[in-house]
């Protein structure tokens, strides 16, 4: 195993399903020896984040839009989602699922909404919780903007191969993912 790789990214810009393209990224990611083998044992906490009970260490996030998947792999808690930008009614999500200070935000960043949509979900993502009754109790915002650094996470932007802007979060220590696998 390649202990110098912390993080990776895996992505899929095809219409596999999800299952196909997580199973191929853990083959490509065990012939780059950044795992030791392919888990097989998927399984989900009580909250329904999943992980490898037979490779427990072994951390990760899936998103898709479209027909695009990305995967986050790591071998501490990440999270990643992806979100192409289009015509919905953000108001009224931002009303039952942002904070009030993100609220207040997109008043006069109404082009944010995607952006705080995948900066609150990686959160969640990375923390195990998933969408539930906290997810408008906590704020990727502040009077400056953005929170993309924190005294425990940090958030990056990223933009797949085929330009769907997405966000990852990482814990405040952790390094950029190095490489991505493109699987397609």
């Amino acid at each position: 195993m390649n202990n110098n790789i912390c993080s990776w990214i895996a992505y899929c810009g095809s219409s596999h399903s999800s299952a196909a393209c997580l199973k191929l990224a853990l083959q490509r990611s065990q012939q780059q020896r950044w795992i030791p083998f392919v888990p097989h044992q998927l399984c989900r906490t009580d909250r329904g984040k999943p992980f490898f009970h037979d490779l427990p260490q072994l951390h990760f996030s899936l998103s898709h839009c479209r027909k695009e998947w990305i995967g986050l792999f790591a071998f501490a808690p990440v999270g990643i989602d992806i979100e192409a930008p289009r015509s919905c009614r953000s108001q009224a999500i931002a009303r039952r699922f942002f904070h009030p200070a993100e609220q207040a935000w997109l008043q006069t960043h109404p082009d944010d909404f995607f952006r705080l949509w995948c900066a609150k979900e990686s959160v969640v993502k990375r923390s195990g919780r998933g969408i539930d009754d906290q997810f408008a109790q906590f704020s990727v915002v502040s009077d400056q903007g953005l929170i993309l650094f924190d005294h425990a996470i940090r958030l990056i932007e990223l933009t797949t191969p085929k330009k769907t802007p997405g966000m990852m979060c990482l814990g405040v220590d952790q390094q950029p993912p190095q490489r991505w696998l493109l699987l397609d």
